[in-house]
């Protein structure tokens, strides 16, 4: 009997704890999963100002909280410096009964990198939102993670166009593109508004699809180091982003990427 009370008890704490980890009425779950490179040990997350969760890498973990508004702040910490904080960044969500999913990314080079999908209902029949547009968000990402590690540091990079069908999807591509790369702090990008200006100046028409030569000639007028150029193909349910950096000077490919979306 003894034996069969102890099963039933530490099945009880087990129930408890899967329980605890379930958000209740008026509640929102915010799950975080990590991915580290060099240099990095952990992050530590807090919720309005609140510490909540340290996670090493390749981890996740999960907090639940109570619906309305919420700032999470996300700190690296590097073992080989006793924990010392080594970069920061924070976001601010307003959650109502839904689960926000987060990927905090470490690197040696450009620190705290946070990505968030659009938050889902918990109640699996209400609309869960734009998958398609969730999915190339996340390409983007990835393909901005592999440019910033493969890019040579503190040069000047013009992200010239993405040829794609849907000139929304290329917009928020370059869009995205842009603010990664000036958010990594490890290059100078050439401002839209300059590159229009200069482009204008010399009567030259930008269109989605740009080949190597042009992009080069585009490079040069821009005092630009770097170009990137890109494209968008597949049907609708299968599509491929791919991005191409080139050298201005030597025209040739410094580094391409690539993700299914």
């Amino acid at each position: 009997m003894k034996k069969i009370g102890v099963v039933f008890f530490f099945v009880f704490i087990l129930a408890g704890l899967v329980y605890a980890q379930s958000p209740g009425k008026n509640q929102s779950i915010i799950v975080i999963s990590t991915s580290f490179s060099l240099g990095q040990d952990s992050v530590e997350i807090s919720v309005n100002g609140k510490k909540e969760l340290v996670l090493g890498d390749k981890s996740t973990g999960s907090i639940i909280v109570q619906n309305g508004n919420h700032t999470l702040e996300f700190v690296s910490l590097n073992g080989y410096l006793k924990n010392t904080p080594v970069d920061k960044k924070s976001i601010t969500t307003s959650l109502n009964s839904q689960r926000l999913e987060i990927e905090v990314r470490l690197g040696a080079f450009h620190g705290v990198s946070v990505r968030s999908k659009s938050p889902t209902q918990l109640n699996q029949n209400a609309p869960s939102g734009n998958n398609s547009n969730n999915d190339l968000e996340n390409a983007v990402f990835k393909i901005c993670e592999s440019l910033i590690y493969d890019l040579p540091k503190n040069k000047t990079i013009a992200i010239l166009s993405v040829s794609s069908r849907n000139r929304d999807m290329a917009t928020f591509v370059v869009e995205e593109l842009e603010f990664q790369l000036v958010d990594s702090r490890e290059f100078r990008v050439v401002d839209r508004k300059t590159l229009d200006s200069i482009l204008a100046e010399q009567n030259f028409q930008l269109s989605g699809n740009v080949d190597d030569n042009s992009a080069v000639s585009i490079g040069k007028m821009l005092g630009a180091n770097i170009v990137i150029t890109g494209t968008i193909s597949g049907s609708d349910t299968s599509q491929r982003l791919t991005i191409k950096a080139l050298d201005v000077q030597t025209a040739q490919i410094i580094t391409m990427a690539r993700e299914q979306f």
